[in-house]
Protein backbone atom coordinates (compact mmCIF):
# COMPACT_ATOMS: atom_id res chain seq x y z
CA UNK A 1 0.00 0.00 0.00
CA UNK A 2 1.39 3.49 -0.66
CA UNK A 3 2.12 5.69 2.23
CA UNK A 4 1.63 9.57 1.39
CA UNK A 5 4.31 12.26 3.01
CA UNK A 6 1.30 13.47 5.71
CA UNK A 7 0.65 9.79 6.48
CA UNK A 8 4.25 9.15 7.28
CA UNK A 9 4.24 12.61 9.36
CA UNK A 10 0.93 11.36 11.06
CA UNK A 11 2.18 8.31 11.78
CA UNK A 12 5.62 9.68 13.07
CA UNK A 13 3.80 12.20 15.81
CA UNK A 14 1.20 8.94 16.65
CA UNK A 15 4.61 7.18 17.59
CA UNK A 16 6.41 10.14 19.38
CA UNK A 17 2.87 10.64 21.68
CA UNK A 18 2.18 7.11 22.21
CA UNK A 19 6.23 7.09 23.66
CA UNK A 20 6.57 7.70 27.41
CA UNK A 21 9.49 10.21 27.03
CA UNK A 22 12.26 10.64 30.21
CA UNK A 23 14.81 13.23 30.14
CA UNK A 24 18.42 13.19 32.01
CA UNK A 25 19.63 16.50 32.10
CA UNK A 26 23.16 16.83 33.32
CA UNK A 27 26.07 19.36 34.56
CA UNK A 28 29.30 19.00 32.59
CA UNK A 29 32.26 20.10 34.24
CA UNK A 30 33.12 17.05 36.58
CA UNK A 31 30.05 15.71 36.20
CA UNK A 32 30.35 14.40 32.44
CA UNK A 33 34.37 15.46 32.24
CA UNK A 34 37.17 16.35 34.31
CA UNK A 35 37.60 19.53 33.03
CA UNK A 36 39.51 20.28 36.57
CA UNK A 37 42.46 18.32 35.77
CA UNK A 38 45.39 19.97 34.09
CA UNK A 39 45.23 19.14 30.13
CA UNK A 40 48.50 17.89 29.17
CA UNK A 41 49.44 21.56 28.48
CA UNK A 42 48.50 22.20 31.95
CA UNK A 43 45.52 23.82 31.21
CA UNK A 44 42.22 23.24 33.26
CA UNK A 45 38.69 24.98 33.50
CA UNK A 46 40.56 27.38 36.37
CA UNK A 47 44.15 28.11 34.56
CA UNK A 48 42.18 28.69 31.76
CA UNK A 49 39.38 31.39 33.47
CA UNK A 50 42.79 33.04 35.52
CA UNK A 51 44.58 33.65 31.97
CA UNK A 52 41.09 34.96 30.44
CA UNK A 53 40.56 37.21 33.53
CA UNK A 54 44.40 38.46 33.12
CA UNK A 55 44.30 39.25 29.49
CA UNK A 56 40.51 41.36 29.21
CA UNK A 57 40.49 42.68 32.61
CA UNK A 58 44.36 43.12 33.45
CA UNK A 59 45.63 42.30 36.89
CA UNK A 60 43.62 44.95 38.51
CA UNK A 61 41.07 42.47 37.61
CA UNK A 62 42.69 39.77 38.71
CA UNK A 63 43.68 40.63 41.94
CA UNK A 64 39.82 40.87 42.70
CA UNK A 65 39.02 37.68 41.05
CA UNK A 66 41.87 36.22 43.36
CA UNK A 67 40.39 38.15 46.46
CA UNK A 68 37.22 36.67 45.88
CA UNK A 69 38.67 33.36 45.82
CA UNK A 70 39.00 32.33 42.16
CA UNK A 71 36.43 30.80 40.07
CA UNK A 72 34.46 29.42 42.84
CA UNK A 73 32.16 27.58 40.76
CA UNK A 74 30.48 30.76 39.10
CA UNK A 75 29.16 31.97 35.71
CA UNK A 76 30.92 33.42 33.08
CA UNK A 77 28.25 36.80 33.69
CA UNK A 78 27.94 35.89 37.80
CA UNK A 79 32.00 36.77 37.68
CA UNK A 80 32.50 39.44 35.84
CA UNK A 81 28.84 40.80 38.43
CA UNK A 82 30.94 40.26 41.08
CA UNK A 83 34.13 41.87 40.09
CA UNK A 84 33.01 44.77 38.97
CA UNK A 85 30.62 45.11 42.14
CA UNK A 86 33.38 44.87 44.31
CA UNK A 87 35.90 46.96 42.08
CA UNK A 88 36.37 50.99 43.61
CA UNK A 89 35.78 53.77 40.86
CA UNK A 90 39.05 53.83 39.74
CA UNK A 91 39.34 50.21 39.41
CA UNK A 92 36.21 49.95 37.54
CA UNK A 93 37.44 52.49 34.90
CA UNK A 94 40.54 50.80 34.54
CA UNK A 95 38.93 47.02 34.12
CA UNK A 96 36.20 48.07 31.51
CA UNK A 97 39.16 50.60 29.53
CA UNK A 98 41.20 47.38 28.81
CA UNK A 99 38.15 45.32 28.02
CA UNK A 100 37.12 47.50 25.22
CA UNK A 101 40.50 48.10 24.33
CA UNK A 102 40.42 44.37 24.47
CA UNK A 103 37.88 44.11 22.05
CA UNK A 104 39.40 46.86 19.63
CA UNK A 105 42.62 44.75 19.27
CA UNK A 106 40.80 41.03 18.92
CA UNK A 107 37.32 41.78 17.52
CA UNK A 108 38.68 38.66 14.84
CA UNK A 109 40.14 36.21 16.27
CA UNK A 110 37.30 35.80 18.61
CA UNK A 111 34.66 35.38 15.67
CA UNK A 112 33.68 31.80 15.58
CA UNK A 113 34.31 30.57 19.34
CA UNK A 114 30.20 30.99 19.98
CA UNK A 115 28.00 29.69 17.44
CA UNK A 116 26.05 32.00 15.15
CA UNK A 117 23.04 33.70 16.92
CA UNK A 118 24.02 32.62 20.60
CA UNK A 119 26.23 34.92 22.95
CA UNK A 120 26.21 39.03 22.67
CA UNK A 121 27.25 40.74 19.78
CA UNK A 122 31.23 41.42 19.72
CA UNK A 123 30.51 45.58 19.97
CA UNK A 124 31.11 47.51 23.06
CA UNK A 125 27.43 48.38 24.75
CA UNK A 126 26.59 50.26 28.06
CA UNK A 127 25.34 46.74 29.75
CA UNK A 128 29.22 45.97 31.12
CA UNK A 129 28.25 43.22 32.54
CA UNK A 130 27.11 41.64 29.11
CA UNK A 131 29.69 42.85 26.86
CA UNK A 132 32.62 42.23 29.65
CA UNK A 133 31.27 38.56 29.96
CA UNK A 134 31.12 37.91 26.27
CA UNK A 135 34.87 39.02 26.04
CA UNK A 136 35.83 37.15 28.94
CA UNK A 137 34.32 33.75 27.51
CA UNK A 138 35.84 34.28 24.41
CA UNK A 139 38.88 34.74 25.93
CA UNK A 140 38.86 31.67 27.88
CA UNK A 141 37.61 29.11 24.95
CA UNK A 142 40.74 30.35 22.68
CA UNK A 143 42.77 28.47 25.59
CA UNK A 144 40.70 25.35 26.11
CA UNK A 145 38.97 24.60 22.67
CA UNK A 146 42.59 23.58 21.25
CA UNK A 147 43.16 21.24 24.34
CA UNK A 148 40.45 18.85 23.92
CA UNK A 149 41.98 16.24 22.64
CA UNK A 150 42.60 11.74 23.55
CA UNK A 151 43.44 12.71 26.76
CA UNK A 152 41.70 15.27 27.68
CA UNK A 153 38.87 16.17 29.19
CA UNK A 154 38.60 12.71 30.63
CA UNK A 155 35.05 11.44 31.20
CA UNK A 156 33.52 10.68 34.61
CA UNK A 157 33.72 6.92 35.82
CA UNK A 158 31.23 4.99 33.89
CA UNK A 159 29.98 8.31 31.59
CA UNK A 160 30.58 6.63 28.52
CA UNK A 161 28.95 3.54 29.06
CA UNK A 162 26.27 4.58 30.48
CA UNK A 163 25.54 7.73 28.00
CA UNK A 164 25.84 4.29 25.00
CA UNK A 165 23.65 2.10 26.81
CA UNK A 166 20.94 4.38 28.14
CA UNK A 167 20.97 5.77 24.63
CA UNK A 168 20.00 2.19 23.27
CA UNK A 169 17.57 1.41 25.92
CA UNK A 170 14.85 3.38 24.08
CA UNK A 171 12.18 1.23 21.85
CA UNK A 172 8.72 1.25 20.85
CA UNK A 173 7.48 2.25 24.38
CA UNK A 174 10.41 4.04 25.96
CA UNK A 175 12.50 7.29 24.42
CA UNK A 176 15.48 8.89 27.05
CA UNK A 177 16.34 12.37 26.22
CA UNK A 178 19.43 13.95 26.97
CA UNK A 179 19.74 17.97 27.97
CA UNK A 180 23.13 19.64 29.24
CA UNK A 181 21.90 22.48 31.58
CA UNK A 182 26.07 24.02 32.34
CA UNK A 183 28.00 27.47 32.96
CA UNK A 184 30.04 25.73 29.65
CA UNK A 185 30.21 26.53 26.31
CA UNK A 186 28.32 25.23 23.31
CA UNK A 187 31.16 24.34 21.37
CA UNK A 188 33.35 22.88 24.33
CA UNK A 189 30.85 20.39 25.24
CA UNK A 190 30.19 19.04 21.39
CA UNK A 191 33.41 19.16 21.18
CA UNK A 192 34.36 16.72 23.72
CA UNK A 193 31.29 14.74 22.86
CA UNK A 194 32.62 14.36 19.05
CA UNK A 195 36.15 13.30 20.58
CA UNK A 196 34.24 10.91 22.68
CA UNK A 197 32.45 9.45 19.61
CA UNK A 198 29.21 10.37 21.31
CA UNK A 199 25.79 11.82 20.08
CA UNK A 200 25.57 15.43 20.90
CA UNK A 201 22.61 15.70 24.09
CA UNK A 202 19.85 16.90 21.93
CA UNK A 203 19.50 20.15 24.01
CA UNK A 204 21.95 22.29 25.15
CA UNK A 205 21.48 25.21 27.76
CA UNK A 206 24.65 26.78 27.91
CA UNK A 207 26.26 30.04 29.00
CA UNK A 208 26.33 30.58 25.66
CA UNK A 209 22.55 30.71 25.03
CA UNK A 210 21.66 32.63 28.72
CA UNK A 211 24.43 35.60 27.69
CA UNK A 212 22.21 36.44 24.34
CA UNK A 213 18.93 36.36 26.26
CA UNK A 214 17.25 40.20 26.74
CA UNK A 215 15.40 38.47 30.31
CA UNK A 216 15.57 37.96 32.58
CA UNK A 217 18.16 41.11 33.43
CA UNK A 218 18.89 40.01 36.91
CA UNK A 219 22.15 38.02 36.63
CA UNK A 220 21.41 36.24 39.80
CA UNK A 221 17.83 34.80 37.98
CA UNK A 222 20.20 33.95 34.93
CA UNK A 223 22.55 31.50 36.43
CA UNK A 224 22.49 28.38 39.01
CA UNK A 225 20.54 27.76 41.43
CA UNK A 226 18.13 30.16 39.99
CA UNK A 227 15.29 28.06 38.60
CA UNK A 228 15.60 29.42 35.06
CA UNK A 229 18.09 27.44 32.87
CA UNK A 230 16.45 23.79 34.18
CA UNK A 231 13.08 25.50 33.45
CA UNK A 232 14.69 26.36 29.87
CA UNK A 233 15.39 23.03 29.46
CA UNK A 234 12.39 21.51 30.67
CA UNK A 235 10.49 24.06 27.97
CA UNK A 236 12.84 22.83 25.17
CA UNK A 237 12.20 19.30 25.67
CA UNK A 238 8.62 19.69 25.78
CA UNK A 239 8.71 21.71 22.84
CA UNK A 240 10.78 19.24 20.81
CA UNK A 241 8.86 16.34 21.41
CA UNK A 242 5.21 17.78 20.90
CA UNK A 243 4.06 17.79 24.32
CA UNK A 244 2.55 20.40 24.94
CA UNK A 245 0.27 23.15 23.67
CA UNK A 246 0.23 26.83 24.69
CA UNK A 247 -2.76 26.28 26.10
CA UNK A 248 -1.49 23.47 28.86
CA UNK A 249 2.20 24.23 28.60
CA UNK A 250 1.86 23.91 33.24
CA UNK A 251 -0.16 22.04 33.19
CA UNK A 252 2.08 19.31 30.92
CA UNK A 253 5.21 20.85 32.52
CA UNK A 254 4.18 19.85 36.43
CA UNK A 255 3.11 16.03 35.17
CA UNK A 256 6.59 15.71 33.34
CA UNK A 257 8.83 16.41 35.92
CA UNK A 258 8.37 12.91 37.87
CA UNK A 259 9.92 11.90 34.71
CA UNK A 260 13.08 14.08 34.58
CA UNK A 261 16.31 13.94 36.88
CA UNK A 262 19.02 16.69 36.97
CA UNK A 263 22.59 15.85 37.96
CA UNK A 264 25.12 17.57 38.60
CA UNK A 265 28.25 18.24 41.16
CA UNK A 266 28.06 21.08 43.52
CA UNK A 267 25.31 20.71 46.22
CA UNK A 268 24.57 24.25 46.26
CA UNK A 269 24.15 25.61 42.70
CA UNK A 270 23.00 22.17 41.25
CA UNK A 271 21.40 20.83 44.08
CA UNK A 272 19.36 24.07 44.76
CA UNK A 273 18.33 24.71 41.21
CA UNK A 274 16.66 21.24 40.85
CA UNK A 275 15.19 22.29 44.26
CA UNK A 276 13.79 25.30 42.82
CA UNK A 277 12.54 23.51 40.45
CA UNK A 278 10.81 20.74 42.23
CA UNK A 279 13.00 18.22 40.10
CA UNK A 280 14.82 14.95 41.75
CA UNK A 281 18.49 15.65 42.36
CA UNK A 282 21.43 13.78 41.60
CA UNK A 283 24.62 14.59 43.04
CA UNK A 284 28.02 12.93 41.67
CA UNK A 285 30.99 12.69 43.13
CA UNK A 286 33.29 9.54 42.35
CA UNK A 287 34.25 9.30 46.38
CA UNK A 288 30.26 7.87 46.78
CA UNK A 289 28.11 4.86 46.26
CA UNK A 290 24.37 5.15 45.37
CA UNK A 291 22.28 5.68 48.07
CA UNK A 292 19.43 8.67 49.11
CA UNK A 293 21.19 12.19 49.39
CA UNK A 294 20.89 14.32 52.97
CA UNK A 295 18.51 16.45 51.36
CA UNK A 296 14.86 14.98 50.03
CA UNK A 297 14.04 14.65 46.80
CA UNK A 298 18.00 13.92 46.06
CA UNK A 299 20.47 10.72 45.58
CA UNK A 300 24.47 10.79 45.71
CA UNK A 301 26.27 8.24 43.48
CA UNK A 302 30.01 7.78 42.05
CA UNK A 303 29.88 5.82 39.15
CA UNK A 304 27.25 6.09 36.35
CA UNK A 305 27.33 2.33 35.95
CA UNK A 306 24.91 2.44 39.14
CA UNK A 307 22.17 4.76 37.00
CA UNK A 308 22.46 2.38 33.80
CA UNK A 309 21.64 -0.62 35.98
CA UNK A 310 18.62 0.97 37.54
CA UNK A 311 17.33 2.48 33.86
CA UNK A 312 17.74 -1.51 32.21
CA UNK A 313 16.17 -3.31 35.66
CA UNK A 314 13.19 -0.64 35.03
CA UNK A 315 12.34 -1.15 31.18
CA UNK A 316 8.74 -2.25 31.93
CA UNK A 317 7.85 0.31 34.82
CA UNK A 318 9.48 3.32 33.03
CA UNK A 319 6.86 2.00 29.74
CA UNK A 320 4.04 2.79 32.41
CA UNK A 321 5.03 6.16 33.11
CA UNK A 322 7.10 5.54 36.47
CA UNK A 323 8.61 8.43 37.97
CA UNK A 324 12.77 8.61 38.61
CA UNK A 325 12.00 8.97 42.42
CA UNK A 326 10.92 5.49 42.33
CA UNK A 327 12.83 4.09 39.63
CA UNK A 328 16.40 5.30 41.57
CA UNK A 329 15.63 5.63 45.40
CA UNK A 330 12.15 3.17 44.86
CA UNK A 331 9.67 5.65 46.97
CA UNK A 332 7.88 8.62 45.87
CA UNK A 333 8.88 11.83 45.91
CA UNK A 334 8.65 13.45 49.51
CA UNK A 335 8.07 17.04 49.41
CA UNK A 336 5.64 19.17 47.29
CA UNK A 337 7.19 20.57 44.04
CA UNK A 338 8.46 23.98 43.60
CA UNK A 339 8.62 26.89 40.55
Amino acid sequence: MLILPNEIVFVQLYNIALKMRYLFVLDFDETIAHTFEPSPNKLDVAKSYSLAVREVLTEVGLGIYNEQGGLQNRAPQELVYDILASASDTQREIILYAAEKFLEANRDGLQGLVPKGKGAPLIWSDDSVSTVSELLVRAKLSYTLGEIGDEWPRPTKGFLDFYRSVDEHCDEDVAIDFAVVSSGHDLFIEKTFDTWGLKRPGILVTEDEIRGLKFPKEVERRVKPSAFPLALAHFKWMRKNRMMTDENIRDRGEKTKPRIVFIGDDPKKDGGMAERSGILFGRFGEQFTLSPGMRPNSFIFGDWGELKRKVHSAKEQMAQGLGFHEIILGGRRIYPERV
